[in-house]
C-alpha cells in the first residue's frame, strides 16, 4: 500500500517497481483497472496498453490483465480493505507529509493488518509464504522509465520533444512519429521502425541536427553558405565576424537564416555601424536579431552620467538642520483635534 499525489505514468510504474522490490519477486500476472496510465483503450479482447507501461511489462516479464469495464466482481478482493484503512490507519490521525504517511502505512501493514481473511481463512503473511516461491526473480538491470510522445515532423526536418529539437530525415516531413525519451538518448519511430537516434538534451532549447537528414539541395546550401557568411562578416568588421561565428557555432538551418538576417542589416545601416552594435552586443547581451536591429535603429544606449556632487551646507544652514536624534515618535494625544 502506498499513498501518492497523482496517477500519472511515472507514479504508476514507480509503484509497480516498489511493490516488486517489497515482495522480492514479480508475479506472472498483474490485474489492473483501466486507468489511462496503464490502459489507453479498454477492450475485453484487445486492450491497448500504454507504451511506457508495456515496456515495464516486458522488462519485468509479467502479463497485464485489465479488468472488464464496469464489472467490479472481476476485481480482486484487495479493494475490500480500503474501508479498514480509512478507519484504522487514517481516522483521527495527522501526518507531517506523504513520506511520513507511507512509513506509518508500511508499519501498519506489518504489525496491525494481519487479521485472518474471511475467504482464505489465513493471515496475509501466511498466504504470502505459500505464494512467494512462485514469483519470478527481479531483473538485474534497473528499469529505464521512458517518456513516449507522438509528434509531427516540421518542414525544417525537426521534431520538438521536451522543448528541444531533433532532426528527422526529410522524407518524414509532415508525418507523425513516435518519440521515446530515455535517460541518455532519444529514439524516433515511424510505423514501429526506428528511424533516428539522438543524444538526450540536458536542458531546454538545445538543437540536435544531422545535416544528412536534409535533401541534397539543402545539404549543399548548409555546407557552402556558412563560409560565405563568415567571408561577409570579416569584411564588415572584427566584432561582426566574432558575433557571426558565435551564431553559426551550433549549426543547423535556423542559425544560417539568423546569420543571413544580421549581415543583411549592413546594407541599410552600413558595416561600420553594424560593427559598433555587434561590439556592444558581445559585451552586454545575447546575439538576437531583433535586438541588434533595434540598436541600429534607436542607437546604442549611453552610460548613465553620475549625479553632480551636492555642495556642503553653509554654517548658517547647518544651524537650521535638526539632529537625527531630535526626531521622536509623535503621540496621537499631542496631535490637535479639529473643533466640532
Amino acid at each position: 500500500m502506498r499513498f501518492v499525489h497523482s496517477q500519472d505514468v511515472a507514479t504508476w510504474i514507480d509503484c509497480h517497481k516498489r511493490a516488486f522490490e517489497f515482495f522480492g519477486g514479480v508475479p506472472r500476472t498483474v490485474m489492473v483497472d483501466n486507468l489511462k496510465s496503464g490502459v489507453v483503450k479498454a477492450d475485453i479482447y484487445d486492450p491497448v496498453i500504454n507504451r511506457a507501461y508495456a515496456e515495464c511489462e516486458r522488462h519485468y516479464q509479467f502479463v497485464v490483465d485489465p479488468n472488464k469495464v464496469r464489472t467490479p466482481q472481476h476485481k480482486g478482493k484487495v479493494e475490500r480493505i480500503m474501508p479498514v484503512i480509512r478507519q484504522q490507519l487514517l481516522a483521527g490521525r495527522c501526518f507531517d507529509d506523504v513520506p511520513h504517511l507511507n512509513e506509518s502505512a508500511l508499519a501498519w501493514c506489518h504489525d496491525v493488518a494481519q487479521r485472518v481473511h474471511g475467504t482464505t481463512r489465513r493471515t496475509p503473511q501466511e498466504l504470502f509464504a505459500h505464494e512467494q516461491p512462485k514469483l519470478h526473480c527481479l531483473p538485474m538491470d534497473p528499469f529505464d522509465l521512458p517518456i513516449w510522445a507522438q509528434h509531427k515532423v516540421h518542414p525544417d526536418c525537426h521534431i520538438v520533444f521536451g522543448r528541444s529539437y531533433y532532426s528527422v530525415p526529410s522524407r518524414y516531413v509532415k508525418q507523425k512519429v513516435w518519440v521515446r525519451g530515455g535517460i541518455d538518448k532519444v529514439q524516433i519511430f515511424h510505423n514501429e521502425e526506428l528511424i533516428k537516434v539522438h543524444p538526450r538534451a540536458k536542458e531546454s532549447g538545445q538543437w540536435f541536427t544531422d545535416n544528412s537528414d536534409y535533401p541534397e539541395d539543402k545539404q549543399h546550401f548548409l555546407y557552402s553558405y556558412p563560409k560565405n557568411c563568415q567571408h561577409k562578416a570579416r569584411r564588415a568588421g572584427p566584432h561582426v565576424q566574432k558575433l557571426i561565428e558565435d551564431v553559426l557555432a551550433p549549426g543547423g538551418l535556423v542559425h544560417l537564416r539568423k546569420a543571413q538576417s544580421i549581415l543583411k542589416l549592413a546594407e541599410k545601416h552600413g558595416a561600420k555601424k553594424l560593427n559598433q552594435v555587434c561590439e556592444y552586443v558581445l559585451q552586454h547581451s545575447a546575439p538576437h536579431y531583433r535586438g541588434i536591429k533595434s540598436l541600429l535603429e534607436n542607437g546604442i544606449p549611453q552610460p548613465r552620467q553620475p549625479l553632480p556632487k551636492q555642495p556642503a551646507p553653509s554654517p548658517e544652514a547647518r544651524e537650521l538642520l535638526h539632529n537625527a536624534n531630535s526626531f521622536g515618535e509623535v503621540s496621537h494625544d499631542t496631535i490637535p483635534r479639529p473643533s466640532p
